[in-house]
C-alpha cells in the first residue's frame, strides 16, 4: 500500500536531496513534488478545503514550471495514482514534508544560483542588483513559509518540518523519524545518501539523478557561507526576513546565529 508524501519548500532548501533519501529508504512512500501543485508554492486552497477536484486537475491548476497539460506521461502517471491518492486525501492520510533552510544559508545558495558564490568583492552597481533580487526573494520566502506553517497548524498530525541542517548532519535519523510518523517501515540498509549534488527532478515519475560534482555538506553545516556573503546582503536577510515566523521553524537572526 502506498503512502503519499507531498513535498513543500523554497528552492535551494534540500527538497531533492530529501526525496532521494526517501526514495531508497521508504519504498512504500510516493513522494509528490509536482502532483497536487508546485512544491515551491503555497498549498492550493482546494487541497486544504477538501474540495472535490481530481489530482490531475489540481496539478494543472497549480502547475510547476515543468508540468505540461499536454504531456501524456505526466497525466498517465497521475491517473495511475489518482484513485488511491483521492482516497488518501479524503481520509486525511496524505502527509506533508516542509523543507526549510537557515535564511542566511538559503540567501547564499540563491546568490550562488545567480552566479555569485562570493559576493564580498562586488562592485556597487552589481551589489545593488543583488540586493534588489534578494529583497524580493525574501518577500516570497516569508509568504511561502507563512502558508506552509499554516498547513502545519491546520494538519499537525500530517505535517513534518525538515530542517536542512539537521538533514545534512543526521540523514538516517531524519528519514527514520519521518518513517516513524508515517508508520512506514524504515530500511536503513537500502538508504543511499548521495555523495554528488542531487539534480532537480523534472517530474514525479522520474527517478532521482545526481550531478558529477561532489556535494560538500560540511560547508553548510559549518556556517562558512556567512564569510562569503557581502555584509550588505546579510543586512538584507536581517531586515527582510520574518524572524518571528522563522523562530517557529527554529531559526534566529545573525546576531544570535547558531547552527
Amino acid at each position: 500500500m502506498q503512502t503519499f508524501i507531498k513535498q513543500y519548500g523554497e528552492k535551494r532548501t534540500g527538497t531533492n536531496y530529501l526525496r532521494a533519501l526517501l526514495t531508497t529508504a521508504c519504498p512504500q512512500a510516493q513522494v509528490l513534488m509536482h502532483i497536487l501543485g508546485d512544491k515551491h508554492e503555497a498549498p492550493p486552497e482546494a487541497l486544504l478545503n477538501g474540495d472535490t477536484v481530481s489530482p490531475w486537475e489540481l496539478t494543472i491548476r497549480h502547475a510547476s514550471a515543468t508540468t505540461r497539460a499536454d504531456d501524456s506521461r505526466q497525466q498517465d502517471f497521475t491517473e495511475e495514482l489518482s484513485t488511491a491518492l483521492t482516497e488518501a486525501l479524503r481520509r486525511q492520510e496524505v502527509y506533508y514534508c516542509i523543507s526549510v533552510k537557515n535564511p542566511y544559508a538559503w540567501a547564499f545558495s540563491m546568490m550562488k544560483q545567480h552566479g555569485c558564490a562570493d559576493s564580498r568583492a562586488l562592485k556597487p552597481q552589481r551589489l545593488g542588483l543583488f540586493q534588489t533580487i534578494l529583497t524580493a526573494a525574501c518577500g516570497e520566502f516569508n509568504r511561502k513559509y507563512a502558508a506552509w506553517y499554516r498547513l502545519r497548524q491546520d494538519m499537525p498530525e500530517q505535517t513534518m518540518i525538515v530542517r536542512y541542517e539537521h538533514l545534512l548532519a543526521c540523514p538516517r535519523e531524519t528519514v527514520a523519524n519521518i518513517c516513524e510518523k508515517l508508520h512506514l517501515p524504515f530500511k536503513p540498509d537500502n538508504m543511499q545518501s548521495p555523495e554528488k549534488i542531487v539534480l532537480p527532478a523534472h517530474w514525479d515519475h522520474h527517478p532521482p539523478e545526481t550531478h558529477h560534482e561532489t556535494f560538500d555538506g560540511g560547508f553548510y553545516r559549518s556556517g562558512k557561507y556567512l564569510s562569503l556573503l557581502h555584509p550588505a546582503l546579510i543586512t538584507v536577510v536581517d531586515q527582510q526576513t520574518d524572524w518571528e515566523l522563522m523562530a517557529a521553524y527554529g531559526y534566529k537572526n545573525v546576531s544570535t546565529f547558531q547552527l
